[in-house]
């Protein structure tokens, strides 16, 4: 859903961004218990069926339309509702024995998990001390197929009763399919509250945050009614009505006003893959490449990045590039992104192949006799003292390529040396648009990022 001015038909929009524009009314009733501060800091958890995703946001309260910012990276991991299924069907399995459990067709466990046990954790209180699983007509017959009793498989076991096509569980056997999930995701809210300061509410939404368990574990860890004191980690717990749909609202919202998100920290490293001059002291001298025969040495494949990790990011970046060659009909770009600062090239270092064995034996008895002289090249001698050099490549992963063919002016036979190619790139979005423009002349060119595989070396170029 998008404005109708816009120029995209869809918009994609983050699940923590979504999750925290829906329940902006209780993000303002505690900004105006915390004496209307002029932003106000909060973390979105957002625990679904398979992960738990986390992010942390500032509310800036001093614009007429109220801004969300990202401060922190997001992070989670695989610790959502189906980590508690699969301990559940452990704990079942367990209960009719490994060897019938294992006889069993798979679909009979995907199915006690999607039924039985999601009706069966929504259906936990303090209260009852036991937990019922019903609807296991399939898994019922599927045991009296083989001549398994559910009544006679339980009978016996501490805690467990079966009555009235019910499985009566003790709380307490529950809980310790819960543990691993619920001890994963505070460690991380821990983590997070630790690192970043400041933090006055904790937002719940997700399907899996209808669990009572994880609702009563936060609450406990995190949880302070008198949160306005500045306990960085004790915070007001805030759980919307039907926070499984959050997400579902905030998208709407979002799609209509894309400006409600004002800033984001980059996940990734961004840059271009360059051709820059040649330093002895810096460079692998198996990286030198001779361009131009009246030029000096170059390296390629360097990556030049315009965004690092964790850097706030602009909402346009303007980048200009010259050819190399006088005579090149065009420019291809590959715009690149990395986990990591620490990369610095975009392709690993080209090693020949090795030659016949022959011809190594040859070139060692040629060898042998001088004593006196070193046979270490400089390369050797470079990834000696750089132990590390040429290990990082592996990490850059290619987004696009960008072609832009290169005009001349009329009336001249080649392009000034200063002519340069003007890329710039639109962070506005949660896709990356860019635009290229020859200032020689020509139309402006428009690229979506999308992941391409990578190809060959390109015609080089040099950042400005």
């Amino acid at each position: 859903m998008c404005p109708s001015n816009s120029k995209h038909e869809i918009v994609i929009e983050l699940e923590p961004e979504g999750a925290a524009l829906a329940c902006r009314d209780k993000l303002m009733e505690a900004w105006r218990d915390l004496s209307k501060p002029d932003k106000l800091r909060y973390m979105v958890v957002d625990c679904g069926g398979g992960t738990v995703d986390i992010a942390l946001h500032d509310l800036d309260m001093t614009t007429k339309v109220l801004m969300v910012k990202e401060v922190h990276q997001p992070t989670g991991g695989a610790w959502g509702g189906t980590t508690v299924n699969a301990a559940i069907v452990s704990f079942l399995k367990h209960l009719v024995g490994d060897e019938v459990a294992s006889s069993l067709p798979k679909h009979i466990w995907t199915d006690m998990a999607f039924k039985c046990i999601n009706e069966a954790k929504l259906s936990i209180s303090d209260d009852s001390g036991h937990v019922f699983f019903q609807n296991l007509c399939s898994f019922r017959d599927a045991l009296e197929q083989r001549e398994v009793s559910l009544a006679e498989s339980v009978r016996g076991k501490a805690g467990v009763k079966y009555s009235n096509g019910k499985l009566m569980v003790e709380l307490k056997h529950i809980e310790q399919c819960f543990q691993e999930s619920l001890d994963s995701i505070e460690q991380e809210i821990r983590k997070v509250l630790v690192k970043a300061g400041g933090v006055r509410c904790i937002l719940l939404v997700g399907g899996y945050c209808d669990s009572p368990f994880l609702v009563k574990r936060i609450q406990e860890k995190f949880g302070d009614h008198d949160y306005t004191q500045g306990n960085d980690l004790r915070c007001r717990i805030i759980k919307p009505d039907n926070c499984g749909q959050a997400v579902l609202k905030g998208a709407v919202m979002y799609g209509q006003n894309p400006q409600l998100i004002q800033m984001r920290l980059s996940r990734y490293a961004y840059g271009f893959d360059t051709t820059i001059r040649y330093d002895s002291e810096v460079h692998d001298p198996r990286r030198m490449v001779r361009v131009d025969r009246c030029r000096p040495m170059q390296v390629q494949h360097f990556f030049s990045k315009f965004i690092k990790v964790g850097q706030p990011m602009m909402t346009y970046y303007e980048k200009k590039f010259l050819p190399q060659l006088e005579d090149q009909k065009d420019i291809t770009l590959r715009l690149y992104r990395s986990a990591s600062n620490d990369v610095e090239f975009t392709q690993p270092v080209y090693t020949p192949p090795a030659p016949p064995q022959s011809s190594m034996e040859n070139l060692h008895s040629e060898s042998s006799g001088d004593q006196g002289s070193s046979n270490d090249s400089s390369a050797d001698a470079f990834i000696e003292r750089n132990s590390s050099a040429g290990l990082d490549e592996d990490a850059c992963e290619e987004l696009m390529e960008i072609t832009v063919p290169l005009h001349t002016p009329s009336g001249s036979c080649k392009r000034h040396r200063t002519a340069a190619i003007t890329i710039r790139l639109d962070f506005s979005d949660t896709l990356i648009h860019v635009t290229a423009k020859d200032s020689q002349g020509g139309d402006e060119l428009n690229f979506t990022a999308e992941y391409t595989p990578v190809v060959d070396i390109s015609t080089p170029f040099i950042p400005i």
